[in-house]
């Protein structure tokens, strides 16, 4: 998997287990060369814990998550499949899960430097099942 956004150095508690190494690029294309000055970082991993009232719980945690890197179906699985994991339904994961974007998704991101895309009511007439600005 590939995302745009840039991910940040972090190191996550020892209890947690590693899914994804981020290795950063210089630049914002997925074939942009490495930039071997900046070490990989782990970009997504996952944590079990028990609470003070002795329940179990789960976690998930990644790095990334822009709008744009939602694009990516590898990133959009390994959501998905951690939202499975996190609330216990593992066995509900499918490896090939149709996991398309359904209906239309503009992501702003990458446009969040534009003026134009600054105001809420500037996206309020985009055509998005995903409720209204209005």
């Amino acid at each position: 998997m590939w995302v745009p956004s840039g991910g940040y150095f972090t190191a996550p508690t020892e209890d947690c287990k590693i899914l994804a190494m981020a290795q950063p690029l210089n630049g914002m294309q997925a074939d942009s060369k490495v930039a071997s000055e900046l070490k990989a970082a782990p970009g997504a991993w996952t944590r079990t814990y028990q609470g003070k009232n002795k329940t179990h719980g789960r976690t998930f945690t990644s790095t990334y998550g822009a709008s744009d890197d939602i694009l990516n179906e590898g990133y959009r699985r390994m959501l998905i499949n951690a939202c499975f994991w996190a609330s216990g339904l593992e066995e509900k994961i499918q490896v090939n899960a149709d996991i398309s974007l359904v209906g239309p998704y503009h992501p702003t991101w990458l446009n969040a430097a534009d003026p134009h895309f600054a105001k809420p009511e500037t996206l309020s007439s985009w055509d998005s099942p995903i409720g209204s600005l209005k």
